[in-house]
């Protein structure tokens, strides 16, 4: 994505190339912590296995709505446009760190 966000972006929209500018900035911040959502998606998926839907159930939403929402309005409030972009990297990086630790927690409690 961080190679190849300026053709990627263009193919929907080679008209403006603002709007290009824009895109690809966003498309780079918010692809910082892609590889931490797999982690964390699967996190709530084993708590979701072992029949613990609470945790499994908050961990799932942690990432796209208690985080996220609250800090699209903090972010943007403070840094704009670009508070907007990092709102998802801002929310993919703690949910990670919260399934991390619980997921450590969880195993430790079971050994």
């Amino acid at each position: 994505m961080f190679a190849f966000a300026a053709p990627i972006t263009q193919m929907f929209n080679a008209n403006s190339q603002k709007l290009v500018e824009i895109a690809v900035k966003a498309l780079r911040i918010a692809f910082v912590a892609f590889p931490l959502v797999g982690f964390q998606m699967v996190g709530a998926k084993y708590f979701q296995s072992i029949g613990k839907a609470v945790p499994a159930t908050l961990l799932g939403l942690l990432r796209q709505i208690i985080v996220l929402i609250p800090a699209l309005f903090l972010l943007s409030n403070i840094f704009g446009l670009n508070g907007v972009f990092m709102a998802s990297l801002f929310s993919d990086i703690i949910a990670f760190i919260a399934t991390f630790v619980y997921l450590i927690y969880a195993i430790k409690q079971n050994n």
